[in-house]
């Protein structure tokens, strides 16, 4: 029992993320004992799946009860006396309740186990998450939701290509040098300087962004993405690019779209959308278009197809091909995006009509 107790006080520093490396690798080498499976100090240690495989063995009755007689080895009754103590640290708790900022992205929208039969599993949501890639090498952002570049900071040279990227199921937010404030999508990518030249501020985006630009009247603000520019100088826009079409929403100033035939001013609640050489003005619905920003998925009855594209990317899922949709719908509202997916599925069962199911990453029919 005594190394029962010695790692109770070691998962319990664990848990509070106050572990060495060397206390890391000794409690995943523990865990991989109760496999028969050789470990190695190298491998990296996954905390969801430590906690999910847990999780997994206590309800498939793995764990043998410390008062039956036909124990089969002292290895089942360490591990029964370990499952109890994960337990009792409330590690459910953690993993349903808990928004934790992963370590890696793989770790982003975990599966975990279903609480409903209908579902062979169910996906957390995602969270705030980033690589920054520059001549230092890579870093990972998870430790805050926004990064600051400070305009002071001593840089080496001026034209360093630097880039912000989110994988899906993660946000981030970053303050460029200028004071531009940018909030970036899943699945997006943003390029720019480690500091603006005198001329101009020129970025690049993949994906989708919300700018909040910095005025400077003699440093236009250009943003470059698949063969657009978009040039500003102090104002609020949302930009999209997933597709091949790249979609701009003026909240307030006015911005100059340019795809090198044409040439289109935006004024506020006004949208571009540039596809095969044309720039399409619209008026744009900016509580639809600025939802992700909101942390919701919105509903208006007819934009389910771009609902669905968004819920894909947040969770890292795809749905069957025998699921249908239609832009038509009366459903109208909104969901929030730190929602499990098994409750964005029920609503979408209830919207569309049709009985959903979550298997591994994929929504299918229920049969």
């Amino acid at each position: 029992m005594k190394e029962v107790y010695a790692y109770r006080a070691l998962l319990k520093k664990y848990l509070e993320g106050k572990c060495t490396e060397e206390e890391k690798s000794r409690i995943r080498l523990w865990f991989d004992s109760f496999d028969n499976e050789s470990a190695s100090e190298e491998a990296p240690f996954d905390k969801v799946a430590f906690i999910q495989t847990l999780q997994h063995r206590i309800e498939k009755s793995d764990v043998i009860p410390l008062s039956r007689k036909n124990r089969k080895s002292s290895k089942l009754i360490r591990f029964s006396a370990v499952a109890s103590l994960i337990l009792s640290l409330g590690i459910s708790i953690l993993l349903y309740h808990q928004q934790l900022a992963p370590t890696k992205a793989q770790s982003l929208a975990a599966i975990i186990p279903s609480t409903s039969a209908e579902n062979d599993n169910d996906i957390l949501p995602g969270t705030h998450f980033a690589t920054l890639s520059d001549t230092k090498g890579v870093q990972n952002l998870d430790q805050d939701s926004i990064l600051i570049l400070s305009e002071s900071a001593e840089k080496s040279f001026t034209d360093e290509s630097i880039s912000l990227e989110t994988p899906k199921s993660a946000t981030y937010q970053i303050q460029l040098e200028d004071g531009t404030k940018v909030w970036l999508n899943a699945s997006s990518k943003l390029i720019f300087p480690n500091k603006f030249n005198n001329d101009e501020r020129l970025v690049s985006l993949e994906g989708e962004a919300y700018f909040e630009v910095a005025k400077d009247p003699n440093r236009p603000f250009r943003i470059q993405s698949k063969g657009t520019a978009i040039e500003v100088l102090g104002t609020s826009f949302n930009l999209k690019a997933y597709d091949e079409a790249v979609s701009t929403s003026l909240i307030e100033g006015s911005v100059k779209i340019n795809n090198g035939k044409q040439v289109a001013l935006l004024i506020p609640g006004q949208e571009a959308s540039t596809q095969k050489d044309k720039i399409v003005i619209t008026e744009s619905d900016l509580h639809e278009r600025l939802a992700w920003k909101r942390g919701e998925f919105y509903f208006d009855g007819h934009n389910i197809k771009t609902v669905i594209q968004q819920i894909s990317i947040w969770y890292n899922i795809s749905f069957a091909d025998d699921v249908l949709f239609t832009d038509d719908y009366s459903f109208k509202g909104t969901i929030n995006r730190n929602s499990k997916l098994s409750e964005v599925i029920k609503i979408l069962s209830f919207a569309t009509d049709q009985r959903l199911t979550i298997k591994g990453r994929k929504v299918c029919l229920l049969k």
